[in-house]
């Protein structure tokens, strides 16, 4: 599979974007989406679900336009927005039997279907209860379980581990990770965690802008030798601050441990490998 975005924008008001001018193509595996709010993750992901429309740009999935065509999005698509809708009078199993009718999907094979995909979120043992009894984590497993009814190709996950344990959240890494071989994975989660684990490549955004793409390791690269950590005194940590982009800080007796992002290197600092989360944080403080 390849999805091809080109130069979309969407504008929501003069001076108000969601997206400006985003290019990016995509392959089979899991692609991670990063950015503060407002950055522009959301929107995108909409767009590329064909529920909302770009002001203009295209995107071509396997070479068709799918803005022009979108039920050759919308029939290999399965998308999990943040505003995950149910049921609450239906049970588990029976809401999954109702969003397989309405995706056109039956036969002989369904229920087992149904049964492994509610296996598979670990939501058997409650399938027969009303899903108003349902804690937010089980909605939000039972919302996954949904997504993979059509066995889609394209996958589109936004904030999907919001409410989940952390046994929950493991399971759903492991899930989507044996899915992605054949399909385009699409995560976006403030979780970094959950980015960092299974994401093959990852998408840096900032106010509707594109700051990088690229897999992990190269992502990190662009932090190599500029992650320090060193002891500042509680006075001086606010300066510090002003000076430095500071990566986190633990309380000492005699003072505060530092980890820093910095193009020059700091005396006195140790050397630190450094993670998704210093690569992150970085670009988005330096892009703009």
């Amino acid at each position: 599979m390849q999805l091809k975005i080109s130069n979309v924008t969407k504008q929501y008001a003069k001076d108000k974007f969601g997206l400006v001018d985003f290019s990016m193509t995509l392959e089979n595996g899991i692609v991670g989406l990063l950015g503060s709010n407002g950055a522009g993750k959301s929107t995108l992901m909409r767009i590329i679900a064909t529920v909302s429309n770009p002001t203009s740009g295209t995107i071509k999935l396997n070479g068709k336009d799918i803005l022009k065509y979108p039920n050759s999005m919308r029939k290999v698509l399965g998308y999990l927005p943040q505003d995950f809708g149910v049921y609450p009078n239906l049970t588990g199993y029976e809401f999954l039997k109702y969003i397989a009718a309405l995706k056109g999907i039956g036969g002989k094979g369904l229920q087992t279907k149904v049964v492994q995909l509610l296996e598979g979120v670990n939501l058997m043992d409650v399938s027969n209860r009303p899903i108003s009894t349902y804690s937010g984590g089980m909605k939000q497993r039972l919302g996954i379980a949904q997504v993979l009814l059509n066995d889609p190709k394209v996958l589109i996950f936004d904030e999907p581990t919001v409410g989940l344990d952390p046994v929950e959240r493991v399971r759903f890494r492991n899930l989507i990770s044996q899915l992605s071989d054949e399909r385009i994975v699409i995560l976006s989660s403030h979780i970094l965690a959950d980015i960092e684990m299974i994401a093959d490549e990852v998408v840096i955004m900032k106010n509707g802008l594109l700051v990088q793409k690229g897999f992990q390791s190269e992502i990190i690269d662009t932090v190599k030798n500029k992650v320090f950590e060193l002891e500042v005194s509680k006075d001086n940590l606010q300066s510090f601050k002003d000076k430095f982009l500071v990566i986190s800080t633990i309380q000492k007796r005699e003072g505060v441990l530092v980890r820093v992002v910095s193009d020059t290197v700091l005396t006195h600092a140790i050397s630190c490998e450094p993670t998704l989360e210093d690569a992150f944080l970085y670009l988005s403080n330096s892009y703009l």
